[in-house]
Order: C-alpha cells, then sequence, then structure tokens
C-alpha cells in the first residue's frame, strides 16, 4: 500500500440531482425571501405560482442554487391568462459579480 498526498490535487465535486435551494425575493432581499426549495422538489404535482413577478429593475429575483455545481434547472412556464410576454434571464455567480448565461430550452 502506498500512501499518497493529494493535497493541492484538482478535485471536482458533482452531483446528478443536487438539492437545489429556490429562494424569491420582491424587494432585492431587503425582507427574509420566500423559500420554496422543499415544494418545487418534492415530487408531487402541486405547482408554485409566482404570481406578480415583476422584473430585476424592480427588485424581483429568483435565486436557485446548491452547495454542490448543478448542470441546470428546468422552468416550466403555465398559460398566460393575461397574454403578457414573459422573458427569462440567467445570471450566475462567479465569485465576484453576476455575469450573464444564455438561458436554453
Amino acid at each position: 500500500m502506498t500512501p499518497r498526498n493529494f493535497a493541492g490535487a484538482a478535485v471536482v465535486r458533482f452531483a446528478l440531482n443536487p438539492y437545489l435551494y429556490v429562494l424569491r425575493t420582491q424587494d432585492a432581499l431587503l425582507t427574509a425571501p420566500t423559500d420554496n426549495s422543499h415544494e418545487l422538489q418534492d415530487g408531487d404535482t402541486t405547482d408554485v405560482q409566482y404570481d406578480a413577478q415583476s422584473t430585476a429593475a424592480n427588485n424581483d429575483f429568483i435565486y436557485v442554487g446548491a452547495h454542490l455545481p448543478f448542470r441546470g434547472a428546468r422552468v416550466t412556464q403555465g398559460s398566460d391568462p393575461n397574454n403578457t410576454a414573459s422573458v427569462l434571464t440567467v445570471n450566475y455567480w462567479n465569485g465576484g459579480a453576476w455575469v450573464d448565461i444564455t438561458a436554453t430550452d
């Protein structure tokens, strides 16, 4: 048996299905956000409605994150009875700033 010292070796942790934290704020986190993490991942058919979700310019954000890197999150938009156009903008935190990435279908 040969002992190995892996100090300094790059180690990557990746989970196929990590627990995601889903937080919604309508005031740029001035108050505690609404945590829908469990409801969105409990496997039942109950939908979470984000009615009256405005834009980032109006301080409305949905944060999705995990303790481990993850490949993506599925967002499904239901029917829109008021015929308002909706655009999804996706950014990630690179450790110093929010960086824009392309949302894909």
